[in-house]
C-alpha cells in the first residue's frame, strides 16, 4: 500500500502543472534571454529537486533583474513555491539565471531557517 502511494505522489509530482506568474519589465533589453527561455532552463532544476524531496510544486514565478536591483548583473529569477513547508521551513527553490549569457548563476533552497 505504500508503495502504491509513493507511485501516485511521483505521478503527481510529474504530472503537476503548476500556475506560472512572470514579473518583467515591460521590454527586455535587446540580446538577452527571454522568460520563457529560463524557464526552460531553470525547471530541470527545479522539478530534479522536487522530486528528491518529495516536494509538489504549487506555483512558479519568474522575475527580471535588472542594474537597479540585486544582483546588479541582469538576471532572472525563477522560483518554484511547494504546497507545504518542510519541518525545517523550506518552502520554495530558487535558480538564477545570468540574462546576458543564459547561464546558470545560483542555485538553491528557499526558506525561513
Amino acid at each position: 500500500m505504500l508503495m502504491l502511494g509513493i507511485y501516485f505522489f511521483v505521478v503527481f509530482l510529474f504530472f503537476n502543472y503548476p500556475r506560472v506568474v512572470t514579473h518583467q519589465p515591460d521590454t527586455v533589453p535587446e540580446g538577452f534571454i527571454s522568460s520563457d527561455q529560463a524557464y526552460s532552463i531553470a525547471i530541470p532544476h527545479i522539478r530534479a529537486y522536487s522530486l528528491e524531496n518529495f516536494r509538489a510544486i504549487w506555483e512558479i514565478h519568474i522575475e527580471f533583474w535588472s542594474e537597479y536591483g540585486f544582483p546588479r548583473d541582469p538576471t532572472w529569477e525563477v522560483t518554484a513555491y511547494f504546497y507545504t513547508r518542510e519541518m525545517h521551513g523550506v518552502y520554495g527553490y530558487s535558480v538564477f539565471i545570468r540574462a546576458d549569457t543564459g547561464e546558470l548563476y545560483h542555485k538553491g533552497a528557499q526558506g525561513v531557517f
